[in-house]
């Protein structure tokens, strides 16, 4: 018994597609959350993130999101 295998069509990414990407991942979401948001493969988010210049690593992101709020909250204490 032979299954055959069908392929779901892609979906064209739109702009609005992109910008929540983008926002995502820059606010430190990980690739898995931001898959499931936009129903979309962490592969292909991952692709996506590449051809736009955007960390896709989730550690990179939200290291950098913490060093932000670590410069924040440092400046804060120095004017206090």
């Amino acid at each position: 018994m032979t299954m055959k295998l069908t392929m779901r069509p892609r979906r064209k990414w739109t702009e609005a597609d992109f910008a929540k990407m983008v926002a995502l991942l820059k606010d430190g979401v990980p690739v898995v959350k931001v898959a499931k948001q936009l129903q979309r493969s962490e592969a292909a988010i991952r692709v996506q993130a590449t051809k736009v210049r955007v960390s896709a690593s989730g550690n990179l992101a939200q290291r950098a999101k913490r060093n932000q709020e670590f410069v924040r909250n440092a400046s804060a204490r120095s004017t206090n």
